[in-house]
């Protein structure tokens, strides 16, 4: 059982270390933040937020990788590179193909009827939820912006 907790351990130092560093995590994780906050007012159904934590995963995870391999590389050869490059680069792809699917797959769950019925329905019903909107937005923007560079 220790080995496993210091595994663990270490796994989520990577995570927030690569979130300290990594702008485009930061942004994913808002983007959740946004799907789990439209999700609750939508009323999804169990299947739906399956989706939506596949996703989250996917996404992060691929995102991980990249960061790995991505630093690995910067450690392994600092010159201009060519091979080096198109690592980099496919391992971005990878990134950009399942954020795109998880984005089609949220366009799925989110544009039914019922659950933009939902929506507007807790929207009518307690207009605020429009400042906590707002100020979830404000507060992805502020942990977007960081400034801390991998060491």
């Amino acid at each position: 059982m220790g080995r496993f907790l210091r595994s663990a351990g270490n796994a989520l130092r990577g995570v927030a270390r690569a979130l300290r560093a990594e702008r485009n995590l930061r942004i994913e994780l808002c983007v959740a933040v946004q799907v789990v906050f439209w999700g609750i007012l939508g009323n999804l159904e169990p299947l739906a937020w399956a989706a939506c934590l596949v996703c989250f995963g996917a996404v992060t995870g691929t995102e991980l990788h990249n960061t790995a391999l991505e630093r690995l590389c910067e450690k392994v050869c600092r010159d201009k590179d060519d091979l080096i490059r198109d690592a980099k680069d496919a391992a971005a792809g990878g990134v950009l193909l399942t954020a795109l699917g998880a984005a089609g797959a949220g366009l799925l769950v989110f544009l039914r009827a019922e659950t933009l019925r939902a929506v507007g329905d807790a929207l009518g019903q307690a207009p605020w939820l429009w400042g906590v909107f707002a100020a979830s937005v404000l507060l992805s923007l502020w942990g977007i912006r960081g400034k801390k560079k991998w060491n």
